[in-house]
């Protein structure tokens, strides 16, 4: 397969969450074509088997591949958890998870103690993918994961302003200030909305880490390494690719973000 500049950097998620990472690209990245697939048909993956996930992922790549992606991003830490090795030799296309080294080992050295925070679905805090990559770049790093996966649905309906929101978000958080961690990394792409009531419930004392920045230096990092950067100066607006629920994913898209998605079209994967 030969890869093109000017072919589209595919991004893909389970919602909305993976839009974080779309936003981080687009301000780094400007003149590149995205396209961002959703599948909200399997929405949430965070609570899936490991097999399940791992039949999801390889699907949805399959078909970004015959979409003739130059790169694909899976913005979700769920599916990020697969042997993405395997899928790289298959496939022969860059493929970035959110939990490489390359994109951990940018923020790992700001860290000031010796105890880390991470939330994310039940499925990336089983898989201990984090603990192995933080481990291998400094094993002077302990982190403490909690699975805060009741929260995705909430926050993919955009209902993050309610109490009950706020409770479940405080539920969450509590176990992480009672071991006194001292940074926390946001390990799911659709906490990244919420950074804010986060900041607000843990203090400034706990620096946070969003990895969705730091995915976008590593895809750019890529594609110039691979001469992959589109040489066009043309601004283009994402694709957006829905497996279900459209309407739903357009509103809470624009209820979380301030992108404006003229429109969205239904696919089957």
């Amino acid at each position: 397969m030969i890869l093109e500049k000017q072919a589209p950097i595919a991004i893909f998620d389970s919602g909305v969450g993976g839009l974080s990472v779309l936003i981080e690209i687009r301000k780094i990245l400007p003149y590149e074509k995205i396209i961002y697939l959703t599948d909200k048909k399997r929405h949430p993956f965070g609570t899936r088997s490991k097999n399940e996930i791992e039949k999801i992922t390889d699907e949805i790549i399959n078909f970004l591949i015959s979409k003739n992606a130059k790169l694909i991003v899976i913005a979700c830490n769920t599916a990020s958890t697969v042997k993405l090795n395997d899928l790289r030799a298959k496939y022969n296309v860059p493929i970035i998870g959110m939990i490489e080294p390359e994109v951990i080992s940018q923020y790992i050295n700001e860290f000031t103690g010796k105890l880390a925070g991470l939330i994310g679905t039940k499925a990336t805090v089983r898989s201990k993918a984090y603990n192995n990559v933080i481990n291998k770049l400094n094993s002077k790093v302990n982190l403490y994961s909690k699975s805060c996966s009741e929260l995705v649905p909430l926050i993919e309906s955009g209902e993050i302003e309610d109490n009950n929101f706020m409770e479940e978000l405080k539920n969450c958080l509590s176990p992480l200030l009672k071991v006194k961690i001292t940074e926390l990394i946001i390990g799911c792409t659709h906490f990244s909305f919420i950074i804010k009531k986060i900041k607000d419930l843990l203090g400034s004392n706990i620096k946070l880490f969003d990895p969705s920045r730091y995915v976008a230096q590593f895809v750019m990092e890529k594609l110039s390494e691979k001469k992959l950067l589109n040489n066009s100066k043309q601004i283009y607006e994402p694709e957006y690719l829905v497996t279900a629920k459209k309407e739903e994913f357009i509103t809470s898209a624009q209820k979380m973000t301030l992108l404006i998605l003229n429109d969205a079209k239904l696919i089957t994967i």
